[in-house]
């Protein structure tokens, strides 16, 4: 999507790209409105994909819209391809958006080293010797986020990292990442990655298996 982009052509318009490059997106084309949780989105005429597969995606979704969903589903199934609308399960939590920045750094160590007691961002800013407004300015400039979306982050990584080990029970898992209950992190995991705890689990599982 950079070409378009760069030329304009996107300009008040939606569109999609890895979730890798969502935080060079918003600091340079701020007047697009990237989603990239999804797949494929189209807009202003422009269809955009994202992810590895993204030349998958967007054949398979020119099929679907030209010609019909059956024959879109035919090829999934010669291909051995699922049907993916989201990144957002994919993503790597160790790092968000553009993470070589000290004051992120800084702050997600923190945060990390609180766990599960969270630090509230003033107490981060304190901490760091900076205003809150000043710590909230520094991580939108690095990564195109607020303080509150680095800290679920956070907390998403050490969540994910504990499920795919498979040793605690979900309550267990909320507890150790500062949720009260695992109501709690399934709200977390839903929001983060549109998916419930234990699709973390059946996933790593899968993984071993293969392996």
């Amino acid at each position: 999507m950079l070409l378009p982009a760069m030329a304009g052509l996107l300009q008040g318009g939606a569109a999609t790209t890895h979730w890798r490059l969502s935080g060079f997106f918003h600091k340079h084309f701020p007047q697009i409105r990237l989603d990239t949780k999804r797949m494929v989105v189209e807009s202003h005429g422009i269809v955009s994909a994202g992810a590895a597969m993204a030349q998958m995606d967007l054949m398979l979704y020119l099929i679907r819209k030209q010609i019909g969903r059956e024959l879109a589903d035919l090829v999934m199934s010669y291909l051995l391809i699922d049907t993916r609308t989201t990144q957002a399960r994919y993503q790597v939590w160790e790092h968000l958006d553009v993470p070589d920045d000290e004051t992120a750094r800084s702050f997600e160590a923190l945060i990390e080293a609180s766990l599960p007691d969270i630090l509230s961002v003033r107490q981060a800013a304190r901490q760091l010797h900076m205003t809150e407004k000043t710590l909230a300015r520094r991580l939108f400039k690095a990564s195109g986020v607020t303080p509150m979306t680095l800290i679920h982050s956070v907390r998403m990584r050490h969540a994910r990292r504990l499920l795919e080990l498979d040793e605690l029970t979900l309550d267990e898992v909320a507890q150790r990442v500062g949720y009260a209950n695992a109501t709690s992190l399934r709200k977390l995991t839903m929001r983060m990655a549109q998916v419930a705890p234990a699709a973390f689990r059946s996933s790593a599982t899968g993984t071993r298996s293969r392996g």
